[in-house]
């Protein structure tokens, strides 16, 4: 076994060194009223301690839960606009694959300026913490630290274990390689065995039996459905083992992705990894 002491290095220098999100509409001092389109955005302003200048939320924003208390403007591909409007924000901050193009863009023809943040790997999140330290004034090395800690003492095997991450059910839908899910397994030292150009595939159970992994990571709320997963396993003689994982660390392309990470590295059989 070895320690991946390299790893934060090499995301870090990909921030420095990659080119930032869409930042044309970024205001030059920091906004006293923002508005989050997404929940990790929402719980990046707190990761980087200016979530008082919250000033309206979605729906699905409830971390931490102080949020809670905010006022909603609807969800991520059905937010209000006039409800964004009316809460005059000086900054709204938009998913790049969670909220409507045509809906942001509307945003910014009435004056609003939006800072629109993609997240399609591990290091596109700290990037964007990175540069939403920024905006507010804040070291972006200060605000990386924790994660820096996490991260550069991820465990390394020399065999990566073959693992699957189910994130709905009926029909199943995994995470290819072609994700940040799929990223967040692969720094966690797993073999996606999904590998669909399509980031988000749905998979029948040939399928899933056909790739046989020996880990099934599952979205916890689905954890109802272990029986399911269990008779998959013995029907198809597969030899995966089964976890459920906290569905929000999961789906959110946040500043928590480094304890999930994490999370997912510990599960792993030491003597799978070191065959």
């Amino acid at each position: 076994m070895k320690v991946n002491g390299t790893l934060f290095i090499l995301l870090f220098v990909s921030i420095v060194s990659c080119g930032k999100p869409n930042q044309s509409n970024q205001p030059n001092t920091p906004p006293a009223r923002v508005v989050s389109l997404a929940p990790s955005l929402t719980e990046m302003m707190f990761a980087i301690g200016e979530g008082s200048r919250l000033v309206g939320v979605t729906s699905y924003c409830d971390y931490p839960p102080v949020v809670t208390n905010l006022p909603k403007v609807g969800g991520l591909s059905d937010f209000d606009m006039e409800k964004v409007v009316s809460l005059k924000p000086g900054l709204v901050l938009a998913s790049w694959s969670g909220n409507p193009k045509d809906k942001v863009e509307r945003l910014e023809s009435l004056g609003i300026k939006v800072l629109v943040l993609k997240e399609n790997t591990v290091a596109d999140i700290l990037t964007n913490l990175a540069v939403l330290a920024e905006v507010f004034g804040k070291n972006p090395a200060g605000i990386l630290a924790p994660i820096n800690g996490t991260l550069s003492s991820l465990p390394v095997f020399d065999k990566k274990p073959s693992a699957m991450i189910v994130i709905s059910m009926k029909p199943v839908f995994s995470a290819s390689t072609q994700s940040f899910i799929g990223d967040v397994l692969r720094i966690a030292g797993y073999s996606n065995t999904v590998q669909s150009a399509a980031a988000y595939p749905m998979l029948s159970e040939e399928m899933i039996a056909g790739m046989d992994p020996d880990y099934l990571f599952i979205a916890d709320d689905f954890v109802k459905e272990k029986d399911y997963f269990d008779s998959l396993v013995k029907n198809f003689h597969l030899h995966a083992k089964i976890y459920f994982i906290d569905t929000d660390t999961l789906s959110r392309p946040g500043p928590r992705i480094a304890d999930l990470i994490a999370g997912l590295a510990m599960l792993k059989d030491t003597q799978k990894g070191d065959e």
